[in-house]
């Protein structure tokens, strides 16, 4: 180059090497997955936006969430759940504290199992002699099967389930936060 410059006398123009600010680049789209309802939306009020809903749509976990995970003062308050389920939920419109235990563990469980894997490892402590063994849960076992037929809900949202030792009836309600906050009954 320099022997060129020579030859012409003239200065080379200089490249225009600016770098493009985030918020002119293209942004990708963020992996997402679908996970089952147990409940498959039957125990949800008509008005709210679980009616019926078979399943949702997670994003994938990133270093953010981690970082929901790990945040002590979420910890605390016991609302990490809450903090990571809403930041996972691609449907702004479902409103985590709406969501019944059952499916709410589901979709925490399936980001855990997405995220990470399905093998669960702890360390467990024999109560009588206390030696301590390594044990390794298959996350994906939480939710094969539910007992009973949960496809026949009365109008007052309770379901009839027959005890399968004691071939008693009994009647349930499905908790969902709120409930599970305001309710006196054992």
């Amino acid at each position: 180059m320099t022997r060129n410059s020579d030859r012409t006398n003239e200065i080379p123009p200089a490249h225009n090497l600016t770098t493009p600010q985030p918020e002119e680049t293209a942004s990708l789209p963020k992996p997402t997955f679908i996970v089952d309802l147990p409940s498959k939306g039957r125990f949800y009020p008509e008005k709210s936006s679980l009616h019926k809903r078979e399943n949702l749509e997670l994003y994938h976990l990133t270093g953010k969430h981690e970082d929901i995970l790990n945040n002590k003062d979420f910890i605390k308050k016991n609302i990490v759940f809450d903090k990571l389920l809403s930041s996972l939920l691609v449907d702004k419109t479902v409103k985590v504290d709406e969501l019944l235990i059952g499916d709410k563990n589901a979709l925490v469980f399936s980001a855990r199992i997405n995220g990470f894997d399905a093998d669960y490892s702890v360390e467990i402590t024999c109560p009588e002699c206390e030696k301590k063994g390594e044990h390794v849960f298959d996350l994906n076992k939480c939710f094969e099967s539910v007992s009973g037929d949960l496809s026949k809900v009365r109008e007052d949202g309770t379901v009839e389930i027959i005890v399968p030792k004691s071939q008693k009836k009994i009647v349930c309600r499905f908790f969902h936060l709120p409930t599970e906050k305001t309710s006196t009954q054992p």
